[in-house]
């Protein structure tokens, strides 16, 4: 069965590099795309946690795999739909759960005439493209609910559509990307699915999958409601909807003609969009037939098709990602030289091997208590989820500083715990208790400098300082966030050094919790 997370990840690396190859050869720029230093502004990181530089497809739904036989029907039947969502080729999922603060944002938004707004005014509400310190502070809301709101929320329609298009279309007023990214895309799928029932159980037999991609204009934000801005988006997929429903089963299974027939059809529908938006003239699709028991009966295709998860065991997957990812002295490597060579590994698809995917299963399976990885070590432990990950990160913000035209700095996450003990009659009792998260942004000065060691122990060094400081703090000092930051700023700056420097932190919570 194939991987729609990985085959998502291949056309997304393929789409990201034809776009960094049309912004590094614009007329001027002489085959690189420089940044001007005395242009050059600080901005909140818009990465994520997620290591391998993930963008989050919305779109994709997790598949899901049941046991049971049977014959496909020859009728076509079954469930269909599309499901639109937020593209965006630099979205990275975010570390931690939105907040009461971000959930009371988005309510504020979804007002009873919100849908009857222009679309200039809306946006302009939401995200404010000119206003440097509030459009990040919302984006950063947006990271969180974007990958951690339930489904079943009641709002979950709202933001992953009407949200989704309105921060795409900020997204690019605020950056003022390459030519090539100047408008806003949309994305949804389409699909068709058969269920049989094996047993009692309503099993999946087949399903034909279709996810589109495509950029728009808004000749005149201030003339179209946000209502009808995405009933028309939404209109894309339904057409595309109805297209997929009417063909014939057996058609469905060609991979390659479906493909072709559908980018047709895409073209053809987006050609006559009207109504106050028109094609940007760019679109992407990626079309595929799933059916296991085709496959079964073919020994040698389901061997191919075989996903990583089923071919290697826990211990296989960490073997081989470390022999990828972590060279023979890659402490005194360069920053520059590890970041490229780690870059490369991730990013390379191979049906074969895919390393980026192990690398996620491998995280995986280090954080469940009963891992079936028997020889891990401390270090490196460390190695995969620390020093990879914040390779990536840098990796990622030196390529939105390429886009965005100003220095856009990798963050780094931190929990912090703290508890005061006292004597109470002969026991040591904690009579004081403490607990935050914040992130703080670094630049690195001198890629080719900085090894890596010394980048892992400028992050340690800030992180150790900011616990020793809160942990001694005086029992009448109040742990709330205005210490925190106070503490981070000081640990941060005192950590640098000529080849990277600490640029600011975010105080998410701290609350100190005491016992009279």
């Amino acid at each position: 069965m194939k991987n729609r997370k990985v085959a998502g990840a291949a056309v997304l690396a393929v789409v990201l590099s034809i776009l960094l190859t049309a912004c590094a050869s614009s007329p001027g720029t002489s085959g690189k795309l420089e940044i001007d230093p005395e242009q050059t502004a600080q901005a909140d990181s818009a990465a994520d946690s997620s290591a391998t530089g993930q963008t989050e497809e919305q779109t994709a739904q997790p598949e899901t795999e049941q046991a049971g036989s049977g014959e496909a029907p020859d009728t076509w039947t079954g469930s269909t739909g599309y499901r639109p969502g937020r593209n965006s080729f630099f979205f990275r999922s975010g570390k931690y759960k939105y907040t009461e603060t971000d959930y009371a944002l988005i309510q504020s938004f979804h007002t009873a005439d919100y849908g009857q707004m222009s679309v200039e005014e809306f946006n302009r509400m939401v995200m404010d493209w000119d206003d440097e310190e509030a459009y990040h502070r919302t984006e950063e809301s947006f990271q969180r609910i974007f990958t951690t709101l339930e489904e079943e929320d009641a709002l979950y329609g709202f933001v992953h559509g009407t949200l989704s298009n309105t921060w795409d279309e900020c997204d690019r007023r605020h950056y003022e990307t390459c030519q090539q990214e100047k408008n806003p895309w949309h994305s949804g799928e389409a699909y068709c699915e058969t269920y049989g029932d094996v047993f009692g159980d309503e099993v999946l037999l087949t399903g034909a999958y279709c996810d589109i991609s495509y950029d728009y204009e808004i000749p005149d934000t201030s003339a179209i409601t946000v209502e009808q801005r995405d009933s028309l988006l939404e209109n894309v997929e339904k057409e595309m909807q109805t297209f997929l429903e009417k063909q014939d089963a057996g058609k469905l299974k060609d991979e390659k003609t479906m493909e072709k027939t559908l980018d047709a059809e895409l073209g053809r529908i987006l050609e006559k969009l009207e109504g106050g938006l028109a094609w940007g003239g760019q679109k992407e699709i990626c079309y595929y037939w799933d059916s296991r028991y085709d496959e079964r009966n073919d020994s040698k295709d389901w061997e191919d098709e075989e996903d990583e998860e089923e071919k290697y065991t826990p211990q296989e997957k960490y073997d081989l990602v470390l022999k990828a990812l972590k060279p023979d002295g890659y402490e005194k490597m360069s920053l520059a030289e590890f970041n490229r060579k780690t870059h490369a590994a991730l990013s390379e698809y191979d049906e074969i091997m895919d390393i980026s995917y192990l690398y996620e299963m491998v995280l995986m399976e280090l954080e469940e208590e009963q891992s079936r990885i028997t020889n891990k070590t401390d270090a490196d432990v460390k190695f995969l989820q620390t020093t990879v990950s914040n390779s990536m990160d840098e990796y990622y913000a030196a390529e939105r500083s390429l886009y965005a035209r100003k220095q856009i700095d990798p963050e780094y996450a931190v929990s912090i715990n703290a508890s005061r003990k006292e004597d109470v009659y002969g026991d040591e009792v904690v009579v004081d208790l403490a607990e935050g998260y914040y992130s703080f942004t670094y630049h690195i000065l001198d890629a080719d400098k900085l090894t890596v060691a010394e980048r892992d122990k400028f992050l340690e060094d800030v992180v150790s300082e900011v616990q020793k400081r809160v942990d001694n703090a005086d029992r009448g000092q109040k742990l709330d966030e205005a210490f925190l930051k106070k503490t981070v700023d000081g640990a941060g700056k005192a950590a640098g050094n000529a080849y990277i420097e600490y640029t600011g932190c975010t105080i998410d919570y701290m609350e100190q919790y005491e016992w009279d």
